[in-house]
């Protein structure tokens, strides 16, 4: 505003070319501003977890269960696959299991899961404790234990008490 002022004064611009200038530089701001939005939501280790626990999934590197550890409902899609008998079984490693519309992860096998998704290096970004925090805030987390101040809620699985990450 200061040099389009003393352009102006000095007469090296007419009033319509400092207006475009103006409009160029706002309309740049806007894009540069939109840009890194994107990029700052392609970073969130939030989204990020939830993406890479996706493909661990999508591939097979990683299955749930039902809480009482059997195959569930669209069981290829919860990283089950299909053997030459045409049966479901599981073909890694457990990172949850499925209790009613919820899904409870076990925490260091999900964390571990999504970070072996990252080929590229780029990984999660933030610890464990972090990012349990990140997806609370994004509204991620169904339940909290709000009487012993942690994010992780005892649930029975499989007939035995566990702490687990409820989505």
């Amino acid at each position: 505003a200061c040099f389009l002022a003393f352009a102006l004064d000095c007469g090296a611009l007419t009033a319509a070319k400092a207006d475009e200038y103006v409009r160029r530089v706002w309309r740049g701001l806007r894009e540069a501003a939109g840009a890194q939005t994107a990029h700052q939501q392609s970073e969130d280790p939030a989204r990020r977890f939830v993406e890479l626990l996706g493909a661990a999934l999508t591939s097979g590197s990683a299955h749930v269960a039902t809480a009482e550890g059997r195959r569930p409902e669209n069981a290829g899609v919860w990283g089950w696959r299909e053997n030459e008998m045409g049966q479901w079984e599981p073909k890694s490693m457990r990172i949850g299991w499925l209790d009613g519309d919820d899904l409870c992860l076990e925490p260091e096998a999900a964390y571990k899961a999504a970070q072996s998704m990252a080929t590229d290096g780029s990984g999660i970004g933030v610890r464990q404790t972090t990012l349990w925090k990140r997806l609370n805030e994004r509204g991620d987390l169904t339940a909290t234990d709000k009487k012993r101040e942690t994010l992780k809620v005892r649930r029975t699985i499989e007939g035995v008490k566990r702490p687990v990450i409820q989505m």
